[in-house]
């Protein structure tokens, strides 16, 4: 045995059986950075939800003139939802109401919260001449309007007002079921932004909250859950400021348990309803959907 004095350090032996482990050592990476590459290697995708969102957004310049239809005659509900989540896009000079009864209308919107959010200094008040749409919404200088409440047989004819007013840029068609496709075109090679969106089910909830587990051209689980109405105001608002709405008709349904899972996981990496509508828009959920079945059902 070689015996070392305390605080000297010890020399390589040179005995010819004797290898040193340090001169052993090859040049090439130590194994225990090889054992990391692969985990190195392995990056993990970033979301960045702002990002995205600006992305799914629609620049709207200009202040443009927005004018609502279909919506404040039913003397039960105020209908203020739509009007809200229109005047917090804050991309809208001013925001017309039109109803049967423009007194009445007045009465019904001149609400606390209304005054409070600030939407009385942006919203006015008209009446549409069912006779001459265009007319009105031109007299109104309407920009951007959106049609609520129109029957899959009437979404030409409301297309083609939209397009005969002067004023008018930009128009969503929220309809009360699916549109045939002869509906659509009216609006073959116009500039005009044009977006329509229906609901599969046979009347919108009014006692629902919003935040339901909305899908988009997806088949329902089951055709008798509701849609609350105030999800279907959001949808057709925002319809107006989402890049994978323009120019397009698409069905809203409830997704059930696979959408609330889908929209569930959005939320938990920080996306907005904005965002989440859009992604819903552009087909994202699908591949949420097939990512989420054995891997003996993926084809």
């Amino acid at each position: 045995p070689i015996r070392r004095r305390r605080g000297t350090t010890s020399t390589p032996s040179h005995h010819p059986d004797v290898v040193d482990a340090r001169a052993a050592t090859p040049s090439t990476p130590s194994s225990r950075t090889a054992r990391r590459r692969p985990k190195e290697d392995k990056e993990e995708e970033v979301v960045d939800p702002k990002a995205e969102e600006e992305e799914l957004t629609k620049d709207i310049k200009g202040k443009p003139i927005m004018g609502v239809s279909g919506l404040f005659n039913d003397a039960t509900r105020s209908d203020q939802r739509v009007l809200d989540v229109l005047h917090a896009q804050n991309v809208w000079g001013a925001i017309v109401a039109f109803s049967d009864d423009m007194v009445a209308n007045k009465k019904r919107l001149m609400s606390r919260s209304a005054r409070y959010s600030g939407l009385l200094g942006v919203l006015r008040f008209g009446e549409l001449n069912s006779g001459d749409v265009a007319t009105s919404l031109e007299n109104a200088e309407v920009q951007a309007w959106l049609a609520f409440d129109v029957a899959p047989s009437e979404v030409g004819a409301t297309l083609q007002a939209a397009i005969k007013a002067k004023t008018v840029e930009r128009v969503v068609v929220a309809a009360t079921g699916p549109v045939p496709d002869d509906q659509l075109k009216v609006v073959e090679g116009e500039d005009i932004d044009w977006s329509v969106v229906s609901f599969d089910v046979a009347a919108l909830a009014d006692d629902l909250p919003e935040g339901g587990p909305l899908a988009v051209d997806r088949d329902s689980q089951d055709l008798a859950s509701a849609i609350s109405r105030d999800d279907a105001c959001r949808v057709v608002a925002e319809a107006f400021v989402l890049e994978p709405a323009t120019k397009k008709r698409f069905v809203v349904s409830n997704g059930g348990e696979m959408s609330a899972l889908y929209l569930r996981s959005l939320r938990e990496q920080g996306f907005s309803r904005r965002a989440e509508l859009g992604k819903l828009i552009q087909g994202d959920m699908a591949a949420f959907e097939e990512a989420q079945k054995p891997k003996e059902e993926v084809v």
